[in-house]
This record gives C-alpha cells, structure tokens and sequence, in this order.
C-alpha cells in the first residue's frame, strides 16, 4: 500500500466569483475546489489507485463571494489499503500549485500537475511500475503547447464518442471519479466560516 498526498494551491480572488454569474454559486457550479478546479487530481489518484472504498472530508464555506467551498480536506482509502490526504485551498498566493507525492517501500515521487507535467524528485530506488501500475510515464515531460493539444484531442474524442465511436472516450469512464465527488459533497462536514 502506499501514502499519497494529493495538494492543490490555487489563487481566486473575490473578483473571480463576484464578476461572474455562475462561479462559487451552488445552484449554479454545484461546488468549488472540488467540483471545479480539484476534480482532475481526484481524477488522477482514482486513475492511479482505484476506486476509493472510504472517505472523511471537511469542506470550508468562507467567503461573503461565493456559497460554495473554497477549500477542502479529504482522507481516502483505497482497496488495496493505500491512504490519501487530499488538500485544496482557492485563498493560495500562488497561482497555481497542483502536486501528488506517492510513498511506498521501494520509493516515493512528486509528481507536479500542471504546465509542465513532470516529476519533480524521485527516491534512487524506486521502482515506477510499484508506484504508477496504470501505463503513467515516467520523466513524461510536455510543453504548454503539446499539452494544450492533448486537450483538444480529447475533446475531440469526446464530440466523437457522443457520436458512439466506441474507439473515444466514453462517458462511462467517467463515472467513478463522478461518483466519488459526489459522494463528498454529501459526506462532508461543512463549515462555514462567515457564521
């Protein structure tokens, strides 16, 4: 099993919300730092690890701009025993800061999620195939440019599929990691900060 640390830094000011019509608002965004900018992380540790069989999560409402969570804290547990703390925060002073550590016995990676995607450091020892088992590649290094492609062929994939290609994405496969937000929104403590 492994420990994983899943952290999200992210800057959104009270502009953000205040000047739109549908940010930070619940019937409008359904939620924030989950829903919205953390839902990709979350995606990637199901990706990596599994279907998440537990979870504990508290989620802060604290801004006079927005009645949605502006951060959160999650504990999961996958099936094969490993942990997760996920952590996220829009009050960051850094634009963005998105990274997940894996520890195991035989090493650990910090894995930067962002523009560039690439590990950060890596234990001497470690063996990729314990610690990223899904086809993750290691050193995988992308310019902004390449990833921004990588973003229009998915969409791609995705208007196609729509079409019922079977070779794209579907949405199907999108339905755990659904579920799992989900279920934190319905799970989660809540507490508001401006009561």
């Amino acid at each position: 099993p492994f420990q994983i640390e899943a952290v999200l830094h992210c800057k959104r000011t009270d502009d953000y919300f205040s000047k739109s019509d549908w940010r930070g608002k619940k019937t409008l965004e359904g939620g924030s730092i989950i829903m919205n900018q953390g839902y990709h992380l979350i995606d990637l540790c199901i990706y990596l690890f599994g279907v998440p069989i537990q979870h504990k999560s508290i989620l802060r409402v604290g801004r006079k701009s927005m009645d949605t969570e502006d951060a959160a804290a999650v504990l999961i547990s996958f099936n094969d025993g490993s942990l997760c703390s996920f952590s996220a925060t829009l009050s960051s002073n850094l634009q963005w800061s998105s990274k997940l550590s894996v520890y195991g016995s035989n090493g650990y990676a910090n894995i930067k999620i962002g523009f560039p995607d690439s590990i950060l450091e890596t234990d001497l020892c470690v063996n990729y195939d314990d610690i990223c088992p899904n086809d993750f590649t290691k050193n995988e290094i992308k310019s902004p440019e390449e990833v921004h492609s990588d973003h229009i062929r998915s969409i791609h994939k995705f208007l196609y599929s729509l079409k019922g290609d079977s070779n794209c994405i579907l949405i199907e496969d999108c339905f755990e990691t659904i579920s799992f937000v989900e279920a934190i929104y319905k799970n989660s403590l809540i507490v508001n900060r401006l009561q």
